[in-house]
């Protein structure tokens, strides 16, 4: 027993399978004892999977709509290419008409034209080149030069996302984890480049940042009502970073772009996962059998209560 004990407490699985089982046994079978002394043994089984059936139905539809309990895969970037230099050459048809950062305006240039606007960015270090954001970080801080530049019609039907934009982070993530050791090895770690900018295309049509309560009420309506997803791809841009001296006891200095080292494009695709498909076939199994034991229960009333009008 010793041994057994052991065993039990050391298995994470065993420990669990032996925990639902225990409280189906007593859960469920202190229901089915209680029915079965006042109805019958077969009666109270049918009464007993009929509940259960039915609560499985009830917390699977819960697991559905919130997405919680059993789950499928998470939506996640699934990495198509990681293209080098020129993505006139990229395989994703829709990557290749996407500029080349040297070809969009100059956030150095943006700064130097506008005094003000460079006075919200962190100054240099003492001794190190002057940090240049990106032209996402510029249009969070300054939304306006978005039209002013027309940077939209630059982009080929590409959108470029603002630093605080949730899928600019989770599209990095993936980038990050892509360009590391582990995957293409292209850099040995985080620091040995700077992000660029990140550009997205297609997927469902996104809320605009200055809508109102009637806008996002509309909005979530269209978004239920589309049951369509398109494809959504999303481009994340690097270049490696020349070497800098760390004082030591000071923070690192910011990275400063190497203008001699190519552009590296890491092209993904959004694969929306299926997170909720588990939690749905467990709401349509056990309504289909809850369905089925009502249906067994009422045709024996029905036909009880034929045997006892015939006397």
């Amino acid at each position: 027993m010793t041994l057994v004990n052991a065993a039990i407490s050391w298995a994470p699985e065993i420990r669990n399978i032996l925990s639902v089982l225990v409280g189906l046994g007593v859960l469920v079978g202190s229901m089915y004892l209680i029915l079965a002394t006042n109805t019958g043994a077969r009666l109270g089984l049918l009464i007993t999977l009929a509940a259960l059936f039915g609560w499985m139905t009830i917390m699977g539809a819960a697991w559905w709509v919130y997405g919680i309990g059993m789950q499928g895969e998470a939506p996640s970037w699934e990495v198509i290419e990681v293209n080098t230099g020129d993505l006139t050459q990229a395989s994703l048809a829709e990557a290749r008409p996407l500029p080349e950062p040297f070809e969009l305006p100059d956030p150095a240039q943006i700064l130097a034209d506008d005094p003000d606007l460079a006075e919200q960015f962190p100054p240099p270090a003492p001794g190190q080149p002057p940090p240049i954001p990106s032209l996402g970080a510029i249009f969070e801080v300054a939304p306006e030069l978005r039209d002013e530049l027309d940077i939209d019609s630059q982009l080929a039907g590409w959108d470029l996302l603002i630093t605080s934009d949730p899928q600019r982070g989770d599209a990095q993530a993936t980038a990050d984890a892509a360009l590391g050791p582990d995957a293409t090895a292209t850099f040995e770690t985080t620091s040995d480049y700077k992000v660029l900018d990140v550009y997205s295309l297609g997927g469902k049509p996104r809320l605009d940042e200055d809508a109102n309560r009637i806008d996002r009420i509309g909005h979530k309506l269209a978004s239920i009502w589309n049951w369509s997803h398109p494809t959504h791809y999303a481009v994340v841009q690097v270049q490696g970073t020349v070497d800098q001296e760390v004082v030591p006891g000071e923070a690192p200095p910011p990275p400063v772009v190497d203008e001699d080292a190519p552009v590296v494009s890491v092209i993904m695709r959004r694969d929306l996962g299926d997170l909720r498909f588990p939690a749905a076939m467990v709401t349509l199994s056990f309504g289909i059998l809850f369905a089925l034991s009502c249906n067994a229960l009422h045709r024996r009333d029905k036909l009880l209560a034929q045997h006892l009008a015939a006397g």
